[in-house]
């Protein structure tokens, strides 16, 4: 043997330095492995309700300037969940976030009258916007990850059969309690020295970012080593859904009301929903044996429904 042109080569060695440097940059990536197995659970419910009202009924008013009556609605709610769980032989986790928003407001002048030398204004505002993120970890031989995200605006809180049932089929089994938005004039009689204002405006949305990530490694080195066997499973199911109504009204009733307005009449509604989301599921399963099988298997799905509901309705009405 020429030594000067060929080199005797340690084959354990490389491959043992190589499954170290695998495992030292999984490590930096996940956080160092636990020894054994673990188990993990999230489960949060986050529930906003809140109600406006502005309301003037049968009265009699003679003012020299302006009448303003407005209801405002504002919500924000943020949630974030995290779960990271590592193990030498399994892990498994569960992640369970639901989230919901239920409001709106009502700016009423009923069954009045109304003598008034500025402007007059009837407004209803509503607010609701709904940020969530829900990320999930995992490592090991055998990593199994569920997370379920529930995210609505406008329905009741459903249990959680009854979140599947409507993620999977699109029931509405919890029911609506619509974002509702109300501005209305009914059964009055005006002297307006200005302008009249019916306005309904509301604004309902949803932002959520929902992440699974599981990761399955087995690295059997050395001279007893055997067969490798990983297992990866990271299901995602994730419902966002907004109701919203929003009403402007005016309407004047079979009691002989009447309405003399000197400056301009505005009856405006305006409803402005959306649904931004991000779903990942992501699986990864490596198994390297110096001796014997190796075998490795990844399942991942994400499933998401998104819906919006939105009405907008604005009108002038004579039932007389």
């Amino acid at each position: 043997l020429n030594t000067d042109r060929w080199r005797a080569v340690d084959v354990d060695g490389l491959l043992n330095d190589a499954a170290l440097a695998v495992i030292d940059a999984v490590e930096d990536a996940f956080g160092p492995a636990a020894r054994g197995s673990s188990i993990g659970a999230v489960i949060a419910r986050n529930d906003i309700r809140g109600q406006s009202t502005a309301e003037v009924k049968s009265a009699t008013l003679t003012l020299t300037d302006a009448l303003t009556i407005k209801a405002i609605d504002e919500a924000l709610l943020v949630a974030d969940n995290r779960a990271r769980v590592n193990a030498d032989s399994v892990a498994a986790n569960v992640v369970i976030s639901t989230n919901t928003m239920l409001g709106g407001s009502q700016a009423s002048l009923l069954s009045s009258t109304i003598t008034i030398g500025g402007d007059l204004r009837v407004q209803a505002d509503t607010a609701a916007t709904l940020i969530a993120q829900v990320d999930s970890r995992l490592q090991a031989s055998v990593s199994v990850g569920v997370t379920l995200a529930f995210n609505t605006i406008g329905y009741r809180p459903a249990n959680l059969f009854e979140n599947l049932v409507d993620t999977l089929l699109g029931t509405e089994l919890g029911g609506l309690e619509t974002l509702k938005t109300l501005a209305q004039i009914k059964n009055s009689s005006l002297e307006v020295g200005g302008d009249v204002l019916v306005q309904a405006s509301a604004d309902g949305s949803i932002s959520a970012h929902i992440a699974n990530q599981a990761l399955a490694l087995d690295l059997s080195v050395g001279a007893d080593s055997g067969a490798a066997t990983t297992l990866t499973v990271a299901p995602v199911l994730a419902l966002n859904r907004v109701a919203a109504s929003t009403e402007a009204r005016w309407a004047l009733g079979n009691n002989g009301d009447e309405a003399n307005i000197e400056g301009n009449l505005k009856v405006l509604a305006a409803g402005d929903t959306d649904i931004t989301a991000r779903v990942s599921a992501t699986a990864a399963s490596a198994g390297v044996s110096q001796s014997g099988a190796a075998k490795a298997l990844s399942f991942a799905v994400s499933m998401a429904r998104n819906a919006i509901s939105n009405t907008v309705v604005a009108e002038v009405l004579d039932d007389a």
